[in-house]
Parts: structure tokens; sequence; C-alpha cells
């Protein structure tokens, strides 16, 4: 369980950016993806009650010189001093995506997806995702305590990218999957393992957004609201609902996961550039 509500955070700082839709307008403008973002890094809080400053995560999108036209997309999940010592000891999540810009520059392509989890300075749990366009194949692997727990096979439909989390969160906000407007659904399709899943994004009227904006004063410049629904159990959470706030420019500021398991409400909000590093 301990494992699991780790996960659980990690989980929810990229799905908080999964959900960005961002200025596609904007975004398109500029011919290449990667050089978009090349260089960006994201900071975001964690807190559930009674814990403000339960944990720390950290974006960061850079080159790989190893593969053309190559990009690694990193995140990195810390819990506090505070909850290490109290229910987690030692612990992290690291999330890491390599992608490639396709031949028009238009969007990333995922390659092999990382997620590990670290105890005590050692890798406890692994799995390893390596997406194969030649051969149309997922090929995966889940690794505990070094030992190979699972693998297989999974075949991708031609016409089909599957995107990691990660990937998706930057195809999104180059709008790769359309204009985002209030009102409307928008569908991602991932396969991590065993077989193909959905990331549903629906995409508040403003109508629903004016309403609960009139109930949650305390975050006046929130202005966009998206709600993610994904499976129950990758989040350990009672209805798998996540909600994402943005400001009027797009800017993701604060989600939160309903229900999870032990914790209630997982709630993260974006750091300001200057806020200091707390352990």
């Amino acid at each position: 369980m301990k494992f699991r509500i780790i996960l659980s955070l990690s989980l929810f700082v990229w799905i908080l950016l999964a959900g960005v839709p961002g200025n596609s307008v904007e975004y398109q403008n500029h011919r290449n993806i990667g050089s978009h973002f090349d260089g960006e890094s994201l900071k975001y809080s964690v807190s559930f009650f009674p814990f403000p400053n339960a944990a720390k995560a950290e974006f960061s999108f850079k080159p790989d010189s190893t593969v053309k036209h190559g990009y690694v997309a990193t995140l990195e999940a810390k819990v506090s001093k505070l909850i290490r010592i109290l229910l987690f000891r030692n612990m992290s999540q690291k999330i890491i995506s390599h992608v490639i810009v396709s031949p028009d520059g238009k969007r990333l392509i995922s390659q092999k997806f990382e997620n590990i989890t670290i105890r005590s300075g050692k890798i406890s749990r692994q799995l390893i995702t390596e997406y194969d366009y030649e051969k149309r194949l997922v090929n995966w692997q889940k690794w505990k305590k070094g030992k190979l727990v699972g693998h297989g096979t999974h075949p991708i439909p031609e016409g089909v990218y599957y995107d990691d989390p990660l990937c998706a969160f930057y195809n999104l906000r180059f709008g790769v999957y359309g204009t985002v407007e209030p009102g409307k659904i928008v569908d991602v399709k991932t396969c991590p393992d065993k077989k193909e899943k959905r990331i549903r994004l629906n995409i508040a009227s403003i109508e629903e957004a004016q309403n609960r904006l009139r109930k949650e004063t305390e975050y006046a410049n929130r202005q966009f609201l998206v709600k993610i629904r994904m499976d129950d159990d990758l989040f350990e959470s009672r209805d798998g609902n996540i909600e994402v706030w943005f400001d009027k420019e797009l800017v993701p500021l604060e989600a939160v996961v309903r229900g999870v398991l032990l914790f209630g409400d997982v709630r993260g909000q974006l750091r300001s550039p200057g806020d200091p590093d707390t352990d």
C-alpha cells in the first residue's frame, strides 16, 4: 500500500500535465515541437491532509544526444523528509519518456517509457515499455527488486500512435490532438503494458466552470476546468477522477485527485519560479 500511495502522488502530477490543453494555435506557429519545449522545467508541490508539503515533483525536457531528433522528458517526484519519516522511509518516483520528433516536426513519438520506484537508494519496482513502430509492437517488462515478474507484447494498430503520459503532455500542449475548447471531450490512447488504455479529458463548459468559481473563491485566478477520467485502480482511488484548473493563459495552476485511499483528496500546485526548495 505504501508503494501505491507514492505511485498515486507521482502519477497525479503527470496527469496534471497530461491534461494541459495549451494554446494550440500559438504553439503550432513553431515549426518544431522539440525545439519549442527544449529546456523547459516545471516544479509542483503536492499535499494531502494534514500535510501541506507532502511531496515535490519536477519535470524537464532535454535533447537526447544519442538519438537523432530525440528528446528525454523526465518527471522526478520525492516525498518530504517528514513524510519519509512517518510513512514511506526514503522513497522517490522517476518517470522517463524517450521520444523522437516526427518528420514534419509537429508531434512527439514515444520510443521508450520507464516508470521507476526507488526505495532507500535502490530500484524497487520498474516498468519498461518500448514502442517499435517498424514491427508495430509494444514490448513491456515489469521488474521487482531486480527480478523479472512480467513481460509481454501488444500489437500497435495501423495508423495509431500510443503516447505515454509524458509524451501526451507535450503533444496536447502543442495542439496535436486538435483545438481544446469548453464542452469538448478528448480521448488519448496509451498502452503502458498488457492492453490499450484511454485517458479521457472532459473540458468543462463555461457555465460549469463559472459555477465552480462562485463556490471556490480562494483561487480567484482560476479560469478553465478540465476533468480527467482514468481506470480507478491506477490511482487507488474510489472513482479515478482528477480535476485540473488553469488560468486565463492556460497555465495549469492546480490539480486534485479525488478519493485516494487512506489520504482523501491529493492536491498539487504549480510553484512560482522564486519559491525556495523545501524538504
